[in-house]
């Protein structure tokens, strides 16, 4: 029998040009970062789910971390995620799990890389 896996703070590698490593809670084969979002309408950050082998940007989740740390473990079960490749799980799985959470989430696309240099970005203001 495998154990769960356990939440650890570490460093992934993203699927993005070098510099690619950024600051992740990782559980398994899955991690979740802290990014800021495009859109104005919504909130202003969100949890990312990526897939630690390939790098791959899953989904985000408009939640607060306790919420996105319980929904990466419950997708943990549905998956064996260490062996295969996030294409292989089809996006009407995605929508039905992410419906069944009854939070809201985002594309990849609506949030901004956590490897951009985020002071050119307009809705995002540094307190100095």
């Amino acid at each position: 029998m495998v154990d769960d896996p356990v939440w650890t703070v570490e460093a992934i590698k993203l699927d993005l040009p070098e510099p690619n490593r950024v600051a992740a809670w990782r559980y398994g084969a899955l991690a979740i970062d802290f990014r800021p979002m495009l859109e104005e309408d919504t909130l202003p950050f969100c949890w990312m789910i990526s897939h630690v082998p390939t790098g791959t940007a899953l989904v985000g989740l408009l939640t607060d971390q306790a919420k996105a740390q319980s929904a990466v473990a419950q997708l943990h079960t549905l998956h064996d995620w260490a062996d295969a490749a996030p294409m292989e799980v089809a996006p009407a799985f995605f929508v039905a799990w992410l419906d069944s959470l009854r939070f809201d989430w985002c594309r990849s696309s609506e949030a901004i890389n956590p490897l951009t240099d985020v002071t050119h970005q307009p809705r995002l203001r540094l307190v100095r």
